[in-house]
């Protein structure tokens, strides 16, 4: 139970560590996690960790693991009939393979994400699916109908508070409408992008959202906004840096600590194989001591048995 408390609690720390963009400390809570679930044979856990793994590696645009691991967690999801996880992995492993170019297969999973989850909810559209067909879309240059989908998406992001989905949606939109040379909507929408970064704290985002402003606006030779967003990228960039140096101190901090325990158990532990080994020599005078006294006195009474024995053979000798 403490190691499948203990795959739980570096599960969720990864998922947190992600949401803020530090990949690098996700990365290893969920590897973690992992090892901790599968010593404890917890399916459960297993699954919803790949599939948040796949999804952190396909954000860091390492597909092969990305898809590696969403396929595993899809093959657990399907062990255990679970319907959302299978939605889950379906939904996951088609955006990676919209994003390394394989289309077909890509809609193809999106299609089987979509019957799992109208079967789980039926009548409820799905502004996710939405929005990555409408993205894997506009990959594609089909710009018509990735902006269907993702106008779609991000009203129906907007309805239920999806702040994620509300980025995402118009991040996407300012990126395709750039591509159109329509800098002026693509500008507005990354704004609005940048509004939501910034609520939702996450420094990555915000680096991401500041470079697609700072290419639109070169583009269409905004000299001085161009430079006002390369300026914030830089700011961002090195905030990021100073909370990894931070991250990478406290861990230096966090070894030298475990180092100092590792001395300390040390030496407690050769006292207590000290004091143990005296305890076990001690034992072992204390049980030849008692074997000494119990031999003794086995000697006494035989001696003692034997003087009476020649007693009674005198005292039968005199009688005689």
């Amino acid at each position: 139970e403490s190691d499948r408390l203990r795959a739980g609690l570096l599960h969720n720390l990864a998922v947190i560590y992600s949401d803020m963009g530090q990949f690098d400390e996700a990365f290893n809570n969920y590897l973690e996690s992992i090892e901790y679930a599968r010593s404890v044979g917890d399916s459960v856990l297993l699954s919803v960790a790949y599939n948040n793994l796949g999804m952190t590696y396909g954000d860091n645009e390492k597909y092969e693991q990305s898809r590696y691991y969403l396929e595993q967690s899809l093959e657990l999801a399907r062990d255990r009939n679970s319907q959302i996880d299978i939605y889950r992995a379906h939904l996951n492993l088609a955006n990676t393979l919209g994003n390394t170019g394989e289309y077909e297969s890509a809609f193809l999973n999106y299609d089987r994400a979509q019957e799992v989850i109208s079967a789980i909810r039926p009548g409820q559209p799905s502004p996710i699916i939405m929005h990555n067909r409408g993205a894997t879309l506009a990959k594609m240059e089909r710009y018509d109908e990735a902006e269907d989908l993702l106008f779609r998406s991000l009203q129906l992001s907007n309805e239920q508070g999806i702040n994620e989905g509300i980025y995402h949606n118009n991040f996407v939109l300012g990126k395709m409408y750039a591509e159109q040379d329509r800098y002026e909507e693509a500008i507005a929408y990354f704004k609005s992008a940048e509004a939501v970064a910034q609520s939702l704290y996450n420094i990555t985002l915000n680096m991401e959202v500041a470079e697609a402003l700072h290419q639109v606006y070169a583009d269409n030779e905004n000299y001085r906004e161009a430079y006002e967003q390369l300026n914030s990228y830089s700011s961002l960039s090195d905030s990021l840096n100073e909370i990894e140096r931070d991250q990478e101190l406290a861990n230096a901090e966090n070894l030298l600590e475990l180092e100092r325990q590792n001395e300390i158990n040390t030496l407690l532990q050769e006292k207590q194989a000290s004091q143990e080994q005296q305890l076990r020599n001690q034992l072992i005078i204390i049980i030849a001591g008692i074997l000494l006294i119990l031999l003794i006195s086995i000697l006494l009474f035989q001696m003692k048995r034997s003087s009476r024995e020649k007693e009674i053979i005198y005292e039968q000798l005199l009688k005689q």
